[in-house]
């Protein structure tokens, strides 16, 4: 799995009014990936890698991209009281799946818990069929749907090929996956708490912990 640079990724906690909204409104963290982890959004929030490979961009710019195995390749994104927040909030990124059979397909998980739900995440379903997976965890101790709130998209990305992923949650059951700007559509799943639980913990983007 590939997640681009140019192919920026954010996390933007939207404000309730969003006409003529900015791009660094309430920006929590935005990685641009060119040869660096370092946070543009000003926050400070810079990124540690570990075992991530730079790989060429969505426009064959060497050096411009980060390579993710599924496994154990990933970047730490770091715990702050910054990005421990609530919705409604938004993520945008560029990926490009090579497979969907990782052992973990998560594009973005803001914290983890091992052996709990907790932050928010956007990555593959589990269908393995290239649908989008959005949610997050009510942080109860379990690793089941009555830990979980979140939507899974209907339509799929393709292997091998760079496609544009952002999601948005307002509520429990209002959230929308859009892949290349088109509104995925999607079924909501999860019985969880309705609130988002934060444990304080660093975030990672290209791999989570196996639950």
């Amino acid at each position: 799995m590939r997640l681009s640079p140019l192919a920026f990724l954010i996390a933007v906690q939207l404000p309730l009014v969003v006409h003529g909204q900015q791009l660094t409104d309430g920006l929590v963290f935005l990685y641009n990936f060119t040869a660096t982890v370092a946070d543009s959004s000003g926050n400070q929030l810079d990124g540690a890698g570990n075992v991530v490979s730079l790989v060429p961009d969505r426009f064959g710019h060497a050096d411009a991209a980060y390579f993710f195995d599924g496994m154990d390749d990933y970047i730490e994104i770091p715990a702050s009281p910054l990005v421990q927040i609530t919705y409604p909030v938004s993520f945008s990124l560029f990926v490009k799946a090579e497979s969907f059979l990782q052992t973990d397909g998560r594009f973005l998980n803001t914290e983890f818990t091992p052996m709990d739900y907790t932050g928010f995440h956007l990555g593959l379903g589990a269908s393995l069929d290239g649908r989008i997976a959005l949610g997050y965890g009510g942080g109860n101790g379990q690793t089941n749907v009555t830990n979980r709130r979140g939507k899974v998209s209907e339509a799929s990305i393709t292997l091998n090929e760079w496609h544009h992923v952002a999601g948005v949650i307002r509520a429990p059951t209002d959230m929308d996956i859009y892949i290349d700007c088109v509104d995925a559509g999607g079924t909501y799943s999860g019985s969880g708490p309705i609130q988002v639980a934060n444990s304080g913990m660093p975030g990672r983007c290209g791999s989570a912990p196996p639950n």
